[in-house]
């Protein structure tokens, strides 16, 4: 899918952008270590030059990333843009996610839970599972849990400096954000 110089909403079907528009390979941005997240000029001309954008995802999975938050919303009610190939009618053959889990390098085991996470399900699965759940997602519930949110951060963040590397740094993503799901 690229989208048209001359009008940004229309998209074709292609593999390559339209004739002069900019071809944008956002994995390698998005996945480096050194650089975890498109810089915001990268992410700003991708808004402006090419809201929907094909990229490739490591391991090879092919994706459409959207750019612009009334484009998301919209991608998110329409209802043939799914999430899992395995909605995709006639599709036959391994889940190309897979490709991604192994070049995470992350255990078998957890197939199960990536792939068929609440985020990763279309509808009518999805729609039956987050009703489900909805109920325990309430303004009021998540109120309720903030001390409790805030005890774990507070003790998180107050072994963080026992836990420095020598050169002072701490992975933040280790050593806070996963414990603090998990607690």
């Amino acid at each position: 899918m690229t989208t048209s110089p001359a009008n940004p909403r229309e998209v074709s079907d292609g593999d390559s952008p339209a004739p002069g528009q900019p071809e944008f390979s956002a994995c390698p941005l998005i996945f480096d270590p050194q650089c975890p997240e498109l810089p915001e000029d990268v992410l700003g001309g991708l808004r402006e030059q090419a809201p929907v954008v094909r990229i490739t995802l490591p391991g090879g999975l092919p994706a459409w990333m959207i750019t612009r938050f009334d484009d998301v919303r919209a991608g998110l009610g329409d209802p043939r843009l799914v999430q899992s190939p395995l909605s995709v009618p006639g599709f036959t053959g391994e889940d190309p996610r897979m490709a991604q889990i192994r070049w995470l390098g992350l255990p078998e085991r957890m197939n199960q839970y990536l792939l068929r996470a609440l985020l990763d399900l279309d509808a009518p699965d999805h729609t039956r599972l987050r009703k489900a759940v909805a109920p325990h997602f309430t303004a009021r519930r998540i109120h309720a849990l903030r001390p409790r949110v805030e005890q774990i951060t507070d003790r998180l963040l107050d072994e963080l400096p026992g836990r420095a590397a020598a050169d002072g740094s701490v992975d933040f993503i280790e050593e806070v954000a996963f414990p603090s799901r998990s607690r």
